[in-house]
């Protein structure tokens, strides 16, 4: 048995054969490839979540802690060698007592380039700068 074929019949085929391809690929791409609206949709929230910046907690604002007014810093300094505490800033004014070297004294504000004022049991007087550690 011979068949006979015409261009118009292979043109049929043709067309048929490819309108099955593009069907069945379409179908492949529904149903397989192209993404459920749910997975788009949560796509789309995390790529939002990702963009947008989650508000920035506001800065926690503390205010130092003052010191008491009535806690005042006490500077003190040590004697660095047997030193004499005197009444004035001078060597000749009266010796108050022998100081022995590692003494600790209060430091007072009353001070100038050579002379420190100091406070030691409650005394009040004047010890040379150069025998004071600080």
């Amino acid at each position: 048995m011979q068949i006979q074929t015409s261009k118009q019949s292979v043109l049929d085929i043709f067309v048929l054969v490819l309108f099955i391809c593009l069907l069945a690929g379409g179908v492949t791409y529904l149903e397989v490839v192209r993404p459920s609206i749910k997975d788009l949709d949560g796509l789309m929230n995390r790529l939002t979540a990702m963009q947008t910046p989650a508000p920035a907690a506001p800065p926690v604002q503390t205010k130092p802690k003052a010191a008491p007014a009535s806690a005042s810093v006490i500077k003190t300094a040590s004697t660095n060698q047997t030193v004499h505490f005197r009444t004035a800033k001078d060597t000749s004014s009266q010796i108050i007592q022998d100081l022995a070297p590692g003494t600790t004294v209060q430091l007072r504000d009353d001070s100038d380039a050579k002379w420190q004022g100091v406070s030691y049991q409650g005394k009040q007087g004047y010890i040379f700068k150069e025998y004071l550690s600080y």
